[in-house]
């Protein structure tokens, strides 16, 4: 048996396999299957179908991803949180954003503030940062705004614990690779090693 191909008819979409209709074009937008389901889009509200055209989870949402580890994000009313593959909230549509899970944390968003949390909805990372990002061979970026707002705002690295490893002092600062990470200050860019010791210019 092939897998499922997206196929077009009259400005909507279904999905085919070998050539037959499986699921009926009804939808005004598709992706791919993963897991076994698959996000669609009908009256601009999105929910997730199986294989055989069933919808498994309602067409209720503005917005979803694609389930990754069990879990996809998903978002209604402005707010974001995750569900799985019952359709259930595991983690309720409270956050203005949320991240997939990579190595078990997620990168969230409330009230202005970013940190970041795990599957079972603790907070890991407090609400502190203005700016986050994922973690990279052990560190996160994150960025606090000065007095001055988001312009002046201040870079540095995290680990797992919320410990500061490397100051907040950058003007900006990009995720380590292969043990370095590109920085920026007064103008200047280079690249650090994880003890924050310049190695060499950029």
């Amino acid at each position: 048996m092939g897998d499922l191909e997206v196929f077009e008819q009259n400005g909507l979409y279904g999905f085919m396999q070998n050539g037959k209709v499986v699921v009926e074009p009804q939808y005004d937008w598709v992706n791919d299957f993963k897991d076994g389901l698959a996000n669609v889009r009908k009256n601009n509200k999105f929910g997730f179908i199986n294989k055989q055209g069933k919808e498994i989870i309602p067409l209720q949402y503005d917005w979803v991803e694609n389930f990754n580890n069990n879990l996809a994000v998903v978002q209604k009313n402005n707010k974001c949180g995750f569900i799985n593959q019952q359709g259930e909230e595991v983690i309720p549509l409270q956050y203005n954003y949320v991240s997939e899970f990579i190595n078990g944390l997620a990168t969230v968003q409330k009230d202005d503030k970013w940190g970041f949390i795990n599957k079972r909805n603790e907070i890991i990372i407090p609400f502190q940062y203005d700016f986050i990002d994922d973690f990279y061979e052990g560190l996160a970026v994150v960025g606090k705004n000065d007095t001055h707002g988001v312009f002046n705002q201040q870079w540095g690295f995290i680990n797992k614990l919320n410990e500061i490893i490397i100051p907040l002092q950058y003007d900006y600062a990009d995720d380590f690779n292969d043990g370095l990470a590109y920085v920026e200050k007064d103008g200047t860019a280079f690249y650090i090693n994880k003890q924050g010791e310049f190695v060499k210019d950029a």
